[in-house]
């Protein structure tokens, strides 16, 4: 079966950032400032980008807390909670069909934070790895039950589903999507506040099972997950190896590279200020929405 990814659009905890604004003395109409750009940041893509407030107490609050572009990603990150270590299991981000339980984990895309199930790729492609080079904490919930990474089905089966539970009374916008890939951003099922339900049908191609071990990328003219020859990425797919691409075009049309792509490579990017994601961005919009097919 597929996968989906969920993308809750209230993004920042409120407990977080209270005490963060606590512990760094913000109050009064800057903190709520701060919040709203914040809160417009997190949820911001090539769709939305002029949408980011621009109030003027916002670059002396980000200098006095010495916020830079670099640090915008790691800053929102702190700030979300991750639903899946939620201990109160009814409102856990999970998910399940009937008994059996399915692997969900907070995903970084270009949409910022979101979720995924069902789906064959390895814990590389998570929040925390993307963002920190390090791995997800061990999920004592999850691991309370057995669960399994994909639901799979035959045409035989006459009904078989799944469900990704924990964003009552939240906006979300879905995407669904090959277990053997990631989302692609302007591919979406638009927001909703209520529960939704999919049918989708995916088609995958099926080879020999010597297909992957007995040829070389130029005969099979593709490449396998483990076969990255990307920068930014340290696995591969199609949809993965597009957005790369819109890095590079991102990089060379407004010399710096949005804060949700992941940067830890030998010679980082450098990564837009707010000002620049507003002004250079939406001004190009019809080229970043081109995704560039490219092996």
């Amino acid at each position: 079966m597929p996968s989906i990814t969920i993308c809750p659009m209230r993004r920042i905890n409120e407990t977080l950032f209270d005490k963060y604004c606590r512990v760094n003395k913000l109050r009064g109409r800057e903190k709520t400032e701060f919040w709203d750009f914040l809160e417009n940041l997190a949820n911001s893509t090539y769709t939305n980008f002029q949408n980011i407030p621009e109030y003027d107490s916002i670059d002396g609050t980000l200098d006095s807390l010495g916020i830079r572009p670099k640090h915008y990603m790691e800053l929102i990150y702190n700030l979300t909670y991750d639903g899946t270590y939620e201990p109160i299991e009814a409102i856990r981000i999970r998910c399940v069909d009937g008994q059996i339980h399915m692997r969900a984990r907070q995903i970084l895309t270009e949409f910022g934070l979101c979720y995924l199930c069902s789906s064959y790729l390895g814990e590389e492609y998570s929040s925390r790895f993307l963002i920190f080079g390090e791995y997800p904490e061990f999920n004592k919930y999850l691991n309370l039950h057995r669960f399994i990474d994909v639901k799979q089905a035959t045409f035989f089966d006459s009904d078989m589903g799944f469900t990704l539970l924990g964003f009552e009374c939240e906006a979300i916008d879905s995407y669904i999507h090959s277990a053997f890939e990631v989302m692609k951003v302007d591919n979406n099922f638009g927001y909703t506040h209520d529960g939704a339900t999919y049918e989708p049908e995916v088609e995958e191609i099926v080879a020999e099972s010597n297909f992957r071990t007995e040829t070389s990328i130029s005969q099979r003219n593709c490449r396998f997950y483990h076969e990255s020859n990307l920068t930014h990425y340290p696995f591969y797919t199609k949809n993965i190896c597009q957005q790369e691409c819109r890095i590079n075009l991102a990089y060379k049309i407004c010399k710096c590279i949005p804060h949700f792509y992941p940067n830890q490579i030998a010679n980082p990017k450098p990564v837009c200020n707010y000002k620049t994601l507003k002004s250079c961005f939406p001004r190009h919009a019809s080229q970043f929405s081109i995704f560039i097919t490219y092996r």
